[in-house]
């Protein structure tokens, strides 16, 4: 009995355990995964939306998390092209702070998981780039005390104690060397073919040895190499570029066209009834612009034969209009009808004529208003 009730102790408790963790691990609620999305915090959402899909998968859960993935790939890829160019213009440590922020909000974007690596690499070659532009300095001071030294050798008197100097510098200067073809080595097999470029040719300057000049004939292959798979690249990618282009100005063409054959139906079907109307005047400005937007269409024949017929007797009508008005002395009203006609006509002489003369009452008026005023200010004074 004693035995017994330890285990049943041990029971409850396992049970209570796994009550508590069963309410912790309850699915985030639709406003919880709605904030996240907000906040980009697409790690957390996807996670709350896939432990729904598992408990109760359906179509709209399914497409949710699509569409979240489909946000969370161009999060990830805009990051890591932010960061990427904060890497390229030297700022790591302002790229690190992007990076670790990004990472907070999708832990497990690609993009950014590559891009970390590529930050760590250029940290670690950064620390690699002191240490040799340290050693490169020091290497140069050390060829300038090696031409000193062929100086001094010219001359018979000299010291017993400079000769005990120069023997410590030729020592420093192989120790630089071999320093300066081992970080050369090392830039090699990472790929920073500037920095081993550098430093195993000052090696070689400081103290030529046979495996320093093999190590730099085998890095001008694997720089021509790396030259040349960059040249492809970029012609690749150019390859790329032009296709997506043509692609962009097709499907662009193609959706000028499809608006083009939109409008040019809206417009065509107002024209045509302004044309039973006798609107010949709005008429034309439609059929213009029909003109621009499919040149030469059937259709369009067919209303400008329409047009061509109803013309002279509206330009007619339009002329016998405005003679009636101008008869009646509303000289104005009648140039602007005889304005209209003239779009329609603009060669049509008579039209020209009418607007002319009517120019010239309206001029010989207004001379006329000009000296009634004049006489009627000279009385005021008077």
């Amino acid at each position: 009995m004693k035995n017994i009730l330890p285990l049943v102790y041990i029971f409850l408790f396992l049970i209570m355990t796994s009550c508590v963790v069963l309410n912790e691990t309850k699915a985030p609620s639709s406003s919880q995964i709605t904030t996240w999305l907000t906040n980009q915090q697409f790690g957390k959402a996807l996670d709350a939306l896939n432990m729904q899909y598992n408990i109760s998968p359906t179509t709209e859960l399914a497409t949710q998390i699509k569409l979240v993935i489909d946000q969370a790939n161009d999060f990830d890829r805009e990051s890591s092209r932010d960061i990427n160019r904060l890497i390229n213009e030297h700022k790591l440590i302002l790229a690190s702070e992007r990076l670790t922020s990004a990472l907070s909000l999708h832990p497990n974007g690609k993009q950014l998981l590559i891009t970390q690596k590529r930050l760590r690499n250029t940290q670690r070659t950064r620390v690699s780039r002191l240490q040799a532009t340290q050693l490169l300095a020091k290497a140069e001071w050390l060829l300038k005390a090696r031409k000193i030294e062929n100086s001094l050798l010219k001359i018979k008197q000299k010291a017993e104690n400079s000769t005990d100097d120069l023997i410590v510098e030729s020592n420093d200067i192989q120790e630089t060397a071999a320093e300066l073809y081992h970080l050369g080595l090392k830039a090699t097999q990472k790929g920073d073919f500037e920095l081993a470029d550098s430093t195993l040719t000052m090696s070689n300057k400081l103290f030529k040895r046979n495996f320093t000049t093999s190590a730099l004939a085998r890095l001008k292959q694997l720089t021509d190499k790396h030259n040349q798979e960059r040249l492809n690249l970029i012609r690749q990618e150019n390859k790329r570029k032009s296709i997506r282009l043509a692609i962009k100005r097709k499907q662009h063409d193609e959706l000028k066209k499809e608006t083009n054959k939109y409008e040019f139906n809206v417009i065509y079907f107002k024209t045509k009834s302004m044309l039973k109307d006798n609107q010949l005047s709005a008429a034309k400005t439609n059929l213009d612009r029909l003109e621009q937007l499919i040149p030469g269409e059937k259709r369009l024949l067919v209303l400008n034969t329409t047009f061509a017929k109803k013309l002279p007797e509206h330009i007619k009508a339009l002329i016998n209009r405005g003679r009636q008005f101008y008869i009646n002395g509303k000289i104005r009203k009648a140039r602007n009808i005889w304005y209209k006609a003239l779009i329609l006509s603009p060669r049509n002489e008579q039209i020209i004529e009418n607007i002319n003369r009517a120019n010239k009452v309206l001029g010989r008026l207004n001379e006329l208003k000009g000296k009634g005023k004049g006489k009627e200010k000279e009385k005021n004074n008077n």
